[in-house]
């Protein structure tokens, strides 16, 4: 499927596959629109699903008591409701009773209410413990160690997921040691923080997208 002229195609070097930059969320949601009317014919509720992050992706800002919300993301999060794809909420808030349910209130308020999404995954506390005493652990073990689970569980390929950092969509995070992804991980974080990057990653099958954060 070809991208519109007004997306700039980027050099994947040897170690990525392509991605395409849109400079407005406009053009990057009209793209994702006509993709998933191409794919849904070939996929069902059975065999994929999605993922979403919450803080930059979902929620533009945390913190305020109105949160303020993506557009776009909500667009995109209602397009595969439509197509009946189940969708996962992964965050890396700690879990807890009153931040699950501020959490829970924050994505009611952006039009995301219970039971729209499968599940809301939070990050328990001795996992969140770990970012202080285990060396080489951070929020992108948390997130992929997620995503793994989410695949094997279910048995579902992830047909989309979408985060506003880099490490929200690698395949191995790039604290884990690896000198391939840690060459992947120098190229991304060279990219300019603007505008809409859509692709995927080298061995990943699904469909990457990346926010300016």
């Amino acid at each position: 499927m070809s991208t519109p002229s007004s997306a700039k195609s980027l050099d994947s070097h040897a170690i990525l596959k392509r991605f395409t930059k849109f400079n407005t969320q406009p053009e990057a949601e009209k793209w994702l629109k006509k993709y998933f009317e191409t794919v849904s014919g070939f996929t069902t509720k059975d065999s994929v699903c999605a993922v979403f992050d919450i803080d930059g992706t979902i929620l533009r800002d945390r913190d305020e008591k109105t949160p303020l919300c993506n557009k776009m993301l909500l667009n995109l999060f209602q397009l595969c409701r439509s197509l009946n794809i189940p969708i996962y909420i992964i965050t890396a808030r700690p879990e807890g009773r009153e931040q699950r349910k501020w959490t829970v209130d924050q994505l009611k308020q952006c039009g995301y209410p219970p039971g729209s999404y499968v599940e809301l995954r939070m990050m328990p506390v001795p996992e969140w413990k770990k970012l202080d005493k285990v060396a080489n652990w951070n929020f992108s073990d948390y997130k992929y160690q997620e995503r793994q689970r989410i695949v094997k569980n279910t048995k579902k390929s992830i047909i989309l997921n979408a985060g506003d950092q880099w490490t929200d969509l690698l395949r191995v995070p790039p604290c884990s040691g690896s000198s391939e992804e840690k060459v992947i991980y120098d190229s991304l974080k060279n990219f300019p923080n603007s505008g809409v990057y859509v692709g995927s990653l080298v061995d990943l099958s699904w469909l990457c997208v990346k926010l300016p954060h």
